[in-house]
């Protein structure tokens, strides 16, 4: 079985609190899919 992987990209160091919550939050479902990020 082939995983997808999935590249995420944001603002890096400007990241705002929210950014970097939004982050977390997505990099879980991401993880939960069992694909590789």
């Amino acid at each position: 079985m082939n995983k997808s992987i999935i590249g995420v990209m944001g603002p890096g160091d400007g990241a705002s609190q929210k950014d970097i919550d939004y982050a977390y939050e997505l990099g879980k479902l991401i993880a939960r899919q069992g694909w590789i990020l």
